[in-house]
């Protein structure tokens, strides 16, 4: 390492810090929270009360008692993978794709997707491929560090446009899906379910 763990990087008005050690970045976390909430907002969800919300919601998720309540998702989701790489093993990375995206619908809103070509499945991919996209270094320039980007012409805004109406449109159904559960009495005690019936909570 020539300039250490952490460095300091100028970009227009904004000063860059990078952490470059998984360790520095555990320990500032845990055990430097508050220190370091209160800087600069981060890109994709500034440090506001809608940021807290998601972070104790994801806390409640991940906490040890709640993810033994996914066990059985994981191990049924698990059974099909094994069979699907045994009946065709050349298939192995799109079985694992499905296996992944399957676990996480299943347990946020109680949506399966047996098969990679699962209309969730489809969308959720295209998403996220053009999400990647859109997060890449240098798909567009940094409106966030160099505020008067966003007042020039440009086709990766195009690119971001298309990107949040996807988000919204897939992520959006799902939750419509879960309140038309809740409101007909068939819930199934999914987690973006339980969010909706202790919002109070959050």
């Amino acid at each position: 390492m020539v300039y250490g763990e952490i460095y300091s990087l100028k970009a227009g008005p904004s000063t860059l810090n990078v952490i470059i050690s998984p360790v520095v970045v555990k320990e500032l976390i845990w055990t430097g929270g508050a220190l370091v909430a209160g800087g600069s907002s981060m890109v994709l969800a500034g440090n506001s009360e809608v940021w807290r919300v998601l972070r104790k919601a994801a806390q409640t998720m991940l906490a040890m008692q709640a993810s033994l309540e996914y066990l059985p998702t994981q191990k049924a989701e698990a059974a099909q993978v094994m069979y699907d790489i045994l009946q065709s093993p050349e298939a192995f990375f799109t079985h694992i794709r499905r296996y992944s995206n399957s676990v996480i619908l299943s347990v946020l809103y109680g949506k399966r997707c047996p098969r990679h070509e699962s209309p969730e499945a489809k969308a959720f991919f295209t998403v996220n491929h053009l999400w990647n996209h859109t997060l890449e270094p240098g798909a567009h320039p940094p409106p966030d560090l160099l505020p008067f980007l966003r007042y020039l012409p440009g086709s990766w805004k195009d690119l971001c446009k298309q990107v949040r109406r996807l988000q919204r449109q897939m992520y959006f159904g799902l939750l419509d899906e879960c309140q038309a559960r809740l409101q007909h009495g068939q819930e199934t005690g999914v987690f973006i379910e339980r969010v909706l019936q202790n919002q109070k909570f959050f």
